[in-house]
């Protein structure tokens, strides 16, 4: 199989399999690492340099059951190491340092090296001979396998950052494999594990290694260097937004691979030129990079947020390594702090990008990322455990096993579902559920028809973006618009599409579960509307058929009794049920009538009400908004209304005139019905017709009230809200 064909077979993988396939890898590695020290000849001593750089080694400890148990005690001070056959060899400080990178010059490394390879050889011996600043010359066997329990806790801690690093990196490429950004990421990650992990081995020794794995060690600890810094300098080239069309990022990689051949082979002076000024070099072309990026990303606030992580990160990460342990080797400074422990740098560099990967979603990444990752963990743990409960408390692999998965079952998978729970998404979610049952309590209504602005009053309230507007194009779908700053939202009910930006009030992107969301929420909004058309066209219907049959049979009757009435008043109390009956069959067949066309039939039925008694009647109304329309049930209440205060005048008030004025405030509809007459009583109950007129108001959603006029009058106002 060709490399591109596993290339090919590689990127078709599922991301939780990249994302194993790199564990697996990772512990390979560490695995090696820990084999090969773990091989290497074994005093039992830890040591430290000597104060005031004196010569020799002080013993800080002896571990127990080690060759050198009882033989030499904690502070004593070793002057030299020999063996049989072989000269002595005085200690230094320096013998014990963690990289011989640490040297200025190439001569000081090379002298290092050779002295390694001295102390190696005597470690390699049967016997070793100790001589003590006493005077005393101890001869120890020493093991040929170093016991895991003997590292020290700062090997662990490096492991750790090794393993942080390079899989919080390779979590980023597995699920964007294809991304550039990503890549490069990934590719800093294995900088870090291979400038890290030669460290760690280094550091980790007793006392020495043989020349050429020391060299070894620092020439891929230099090599790790060059591509973490190399791999987040082309980051910032590429992302958030691509500065350059020129290829700089392989312009600089090709410069520091050249840099580093050099400073393998000692072609410059000083180790400065060769391997620590590139470095510097690197770090300046990335902090302008990052300005650009930052000036470019002024009008995109998703970017301006990336890259202000990025940086902040940056210079919290690495600016601690630069700092606390390259600037001062570079000019000759004593490290504030060791080369080991200045790694924490880089450490926080990955815990930082990490929580700017959830919050943020860095490299475009959802929240399916986490979840990925999450199933990794719990794998991990229920591994973790099995070993511990084995190798310390020597129980056997079914039991262990069983507990193992007992602990991840009860501890770790309740606590993943609470930080799950606990994370910024699920804000939405809890408001979408508060949201959806009053749409159905709407929807089951019938009476209350759903729109385009309540399918956008919904979304605003469950996204509860910075801004909405209404967009020129019409989308058959939402979709996601500049890398998430916006979510494109279709219309309902040939209402036009609108767009939300900055969802949760700035806080968060829209992601493709937002998309899912507004996607099935149309389709429950679209049912909704599709049912409350079922429904008014079932209503229509059955008023069609009531209306058929008041005219057919009703009708027809009361128009008998118009005929045969032989007394006046008879005949014209048939004569006025005939005409309700009109009014009625008329209310029930038309649907929807605009307010201008049955003002004037209102008109008219007051009037003739009027001129029945001698009322005189003032009508007016105000021609502005008068083109809405009106439901038969608005219809008919309104007309109620109007009859119900005409025949309350009429029976109550002794009026001589009445006053009717219609007009619109808003987008409400106000009558005023005035009479001159006796005037409310005061402490009067209701009567029934008040009651009944309430009633009418409060059905339409309106509000009516009865005023007291000075000197003599009363007048009625009700209000009800229309559709403009």
């Amino acid at each position: 199989m060709s490399n591109r064909s596993s290339w090919n077979l590689l990127m078709r993988l599922a991301p939780q399999t990249l994302l194993l396939l790199a564990g697996l890898a990772l512990v390979a590695l560490l695995a090696i690492s820990i084999a090969f020290l773990v091989n290497q000849p074994w005093l039992g001593l830890t040591l430290a340099p000597v104060e005031h750089d004196m010569i020799g080694l002080q013993v800080v400890d002896v571990h127990t059951k080690s060759p050198s148990d009882t033989r030499v005690l904690p502070g004593e001070r070793i002057l030299w190491v020999a063996a049989p056959d072989h000269p002595p060899v005085y200690l230094l400080g320096s013998d014990i340092a963690p990289d011989p990178d640490q040297a200025q010059t190439y001569a000081e490394y090379n002298s290092m090296l050779a002295r390694q390879e001295q102390l190696a050889t005597l470690l390699d011996q049967p016997e070793v001979i100790l001589g003590l600043a006493d005077g005393r010359q101890i001869r120890i066997k020493p093991e040929l396998q170093r016991p895991l329990e003997s590292f020290h806790w700062l090997f662990l801690y490096q492991m750790v950052c090794v393993a942080c690093g390079f899989m919080v990196a390779a979590g980023v490429w597995a699920f964007y494999v294809r991304e550039l950004s990503a890549r490069l990421y990934a590719l800093s990650g294995m900088g870090l594990v291979a400038s890290i992990l030669p460290l760690a081995i280094s550091s980790a020794r007793e006392l020495a290694l043989h020349a050429q794995v020391m060299q070894w060690l620092s020439i891929t600890n230099n090599l790790g260097r060059a591509i973490f810094a190399t791999s987040i300098v082309a980051i910032l080239w590429h992302y958030p937004k691509p500065l350059f069309r020129f290829p700089g990022s392989l312009l600089l990689a090709a410069i520091m691979l050249l840099f580093w051949v050099l400073d393998t082979g000692q072609y410059f002076e000083t180790i400065n030129t060769g391997a620590r000024y590139p470095l510097l070099f690197l770090l300046c072309v990335g902090i302008w990079l990052a300005v650009l990026q930052r000036k470019q990303s002024r009008q995109d606030p998703a970017s301006r947020t990336i890259i202000n992580w990025f940086i902040l990160s940056a210079l919290i990460g690495p600016g601690m390594y630069v700092s606390l342990y390259y600037l001062p080797l570079t000019f000759n400074l004593e490290p504030v702090a060791s080369q080991s422990v200045s790694w924490i740098g880089l450490s926080l560099f990955y815990i930082l990008m990490l929580f700017g990967i959830v919050r943020y979603k860095l490299f475009r990444l959802e929240r399916w990322w986490l979840a990925g990752w999450l199933w990794f963990i719990g794998g991990c743990c229920v591994i973790a455990v099995d070993y511990l409960l084995v190798s310390l408390l020597h129980l056997e692999e079914s039991i262990s096993l069983a507990l193992s998965l007992m602990l991840a079952g009860f501890l770790y998978y309740p606590l993943r579902q609470w930080v799950w729970t606990a994370l910024p998404w699920h804000g939405d979610n809890t408001e979408l559920l508060d949201i959806l049952p009053s749409v159905f309590r709407r929807d089951s209504r019938l009476s209350s028809e759903i729109g385009n602005a309540d399918w956008r009053e919904a979304l605003v309230r469950i996204f509860k973006p910075l801004e909405t507007r209404t967009l020129d194009k019409n989308l058959d779908r939402p979709q996601l618009e500049q890398n998430g700053l916006s979510l494109g939202v279709p219309g309902i009910e040939h209402g036009p599409s609108f767009e939300l930006r900055f969802a949760r009030r700035g806080g968060r992107l829209f992601n493709l579960h937002d998309v899912k969301i507004v996607d099935t929420l149309k389709i429950l909004f679209d049912h909704m509307i599709a049912r409350q058309k079922a429904f008014a066209d079932g209503v229509y219907s059955e008023r069609a058929r009531i209306a058929r049959d008041l005219h057919d049979d009703l009708g027809a009757v009361l128009l008998k009794m118009v005929y045969r009435a032989t007394a006046p008043e008879m005949q014209a109390t048939a004569q006025e049920a005939v005409s309700r009956l009109r009014m009625l069959i008329n209310a029930l067949e038309s649907d929807l009538r605009s307010l201008s066309e049955v003002i004037p039939h209102w008109r008219v039925d007051v009037q003739e009400r009027c001129a029945d008694s001698t009322l005189q009647l003032r009508w007016r109304h105000y021609d502005n908004h008068t083109d809405f329309l009106l439901d038969s049930r608005q219809q008919i209440n309104l007309r109620r209304l109007l009859q119900e205060a005409t025949s309350n005048v009429i029976r109550h008030a002794n009026a001589k005139e009445i006053d009717v004025q219609i007009s619109m405030d808003g987008n409400r509809l106000q009558v005023s019905f005035t009479d001159d007459g006796v005037g409310l009583r005061i402490g009067a109950e209701e009567s029934s017709g008040m009651r009944g007129m309430r009633k009418r108001v409060k059905e339409l959603g309106g509000e009516i009230e009865w005023q007291r006029l000075t000197p003599s009058g009363c007048r009625v106002v009700w209000t009800i809200p229309v559709p403009i």
